[in-house]
């Protein structure tokens, strides 16, 4: 019979009960840790992710200032000064020197946003009034 397998005490108990509960709670430890070495590990690559984002953001919308700037500068500007068709200048901008190409009312530029990427607009600039052809990240 199974009972004659493993000792008892006189009342019938197992003397197995203390071992069988402290193996229980040293997994349930070590469960409770593996989870929680788990979620640091997410945390923190949701940390990073999270931060480079808000970087990107902040060089997209530095960029995206410059670029207005500079539409503004060439808008006040068109009327004082003669441009023939295909002409090129550069200005001189927070983020680095950027070169503008103007063919008669036609005004198209790139602004770095990081070492792959940046923004390339395209506008037609009619006296003080500036239209957006193209705003795009490229």
């Amino acid at each position: 019979m199974i009972r004659n397998l493993y000792p008892h005490r006189d009342n019938g108990r197992s003397y197995l009960g203390a071992g069988v509960a402290s193996i229980l709670i040293v997994l349930i430890v070590l469960v409770i840790g593996a989870f929680a070495a788990l979620t640091y590990v997410s945390a923190d690559n949701k940390a990073d992710l999270a931060s480079k984002g808000a970087k990107y953001c902040t060089d997209y919308y530095a960029a995206e200032t410059v670029a207005s700037q500079l539409l503004n500068n060439i808008s006040s500007s068109s009327g004082k000064v003669g441009v023939s068709n295909g002409s090129k200048n550069t200005y001189d901008t927070d983020l680095g020197a950027i070169e503008v190409t103007r063919a008669d009312r036609f005004v198209t530029f790139a602004v770095p946003i990081s070492d792959k990427q940046e923004l390339a607009v395209e506008a037609n600039i009619t006296g003080k009034k500036v239209q957006i052809i193209k705003w795009a990240v490229e």
